[in-house]
């Protein structure tokens, strides 16, 4: 329903694009609540998808964890 991507918007870091909604509701966080047990939290969901997109691939890691073993090796020889 929803789908979160890096934008190409300078100054904007991420887009949300929603592509289906049952209901919308107009509410904002606000410096004086109306009710002493309001509570704002960000979305699980949400942020853990933007997580997600702030982590490189998988072959990414294992890229970088074998030039590092590679260059450990290679100092490792340098020793001897």
């Amino acid at each position: 329903r929803a789908k979160w991507q890096k934008s190409s918007e300078r100054g904007v870091k991420y887009e949300r694009t929603i592509n289906n909604i049952d209901h919308l509701f107009d509410v904002s966080p606000v410096t004086t609540p109306a009710y002493p047990d309001t509570e704002v939290k960000v979305g699980a969901r949400s942020l853990e998808q933007i997580k997600a997109l702030d982590q490189p691939p998988e072959w990414e890691l294992k890229r970088r964890k074998m030039l590092y073993q590679l260059n450990k090796e290679e100092l490792l020889k340098g020793i001897e």
